[in-house]
């Protein structure tokens, strides 16, 4: 490796060497292609697969999202119907304490009295 050592002679190369190194680089772009073409379908249906997968949760969150909005809907019914109920119960205390059932009573006694001391009852 010094400055005046002779350099290894390189053999001369037939057409046929020269042939055969192509070959072999021939050969090897095929099956790195195919190589790349595999790995390439394997993205391609991972993506796909991914896709449907993206497409079922889609569809279910929409579905989710329906029945949440048809369960909103019921519980506004319900809240309707359970404030009209408390506004009946209000009138209907409302209108039995306006009737005041213990001087009610009272009254219904004295009047039973009447009518047993007359014998009419």
């Amino acid at each position: 490796m010094g400055w005046f050592s002779r350099k290894k002679e390189e053999p001369i190369q037939n057409g046929t060497e020269a042939d055969d190194e192509d070959e072999e680089s021939e050969e090897q772009k095929p099956i790195v292609s195919g190589n790349i073409e595999a790995e390439l379908t394997k993205m391609k249906s991972s993506l796909e697969a991914l896709n449907e997968v993206r497409k079922a949760n889609a569809e279910q969150f929409t579905r989710i999202s329906e029945q949440i909005g048809e369960l909103r809907g019921a519980l506004m019914d319900t809240n309707k119907a359970v404030g009209s109920i408390e506004v009946a119960a209000t009138k209907a205390v409302d209108m039995v304490n306006s009737v005041q059932p213990d001087k009610l009573m009272i009254e219904v006694r004295k009047s039973d009295g009447r009518w047993r001391h007359l014998g009419l009852i």
